[in-house]
């Protein structure tokens, strides 16, 4: 708690937390974690993702790690998540 300074004692405070569980180790490490936790914009993340297209540049390779990148930002059910990788590789350049 102390590298964290002031900022971190204002997070701290304004979580709203009892005494019992300020003084809780693992309660307070839980509550920075969901404080700074990155949040993802998933209808986004799945228009970036309908919208790639291969580079000239990008071997078949590249573009399937692309693919497969971006695909895990779209929070799809992770047997949807290769399925619909797969319905884009026939759009790949050969």
């Amino acid at each position: 708690m102390y590298l964290l300074g002031s900022k971190g004692e204002d997070v701290l405070f304004s979580c709203n937390l009892t005494t019992e569980k300020v003084e809780n180790y693992n309660v307070v490490v839980v509550m920075f974690n969901n404080y700074f936790n990155v949040r993802t914009n998933v209808i986004y993340g799945r228009a970036v993702f309908n919208r790639l297209n291969q580079i000239d540049s990008d071997s078949d390779d590249d573009f399937i790690t692309r693919l497969y990148s971006q695909v895990d930002k779209c929070r799809y059910v992770s047997s949807s998540q290769v399925d619909k990788c797969r319905k884009r590789l026939p759009y790949m350049k050969l």
